[in-house]
Parts: C-alpha cells; structure tokens; sequence
C-alpha cells in the first residue's frame, strides 16, 4: 500500500488527529445551519 492509499480512514497516520482550515469552512457552514434553520 502506497502512503496516502488507504481503504479505511483509521488507517491514516493523522487518525483521529485531523487539520481543518477554518476559514474555508466557515461559510459553508454557516449555510448549512441556516438551512437547518430553514426546516
């Protein structure tokens, strides 16, 4: 298996230790709990 080639997400080696870029995902996020707020 090839690094960065995995079937399962435990088996990355950042598991469970994930990055986010915040900003990026601010927005869509506020979208969605609009939309949530919508139904």
């Amino acid at each position: 298996m090839k690094s960065g080639d995995y079937k399962y997400i435990w088996q990355s080696n950042d598991w469970p230790n994930w990055h986010f870029d915040l900003a990026a995902l601010a927005g869509p996020m506020a979208e969605a709990s609009r939309a949530q707020g919508l139904l």
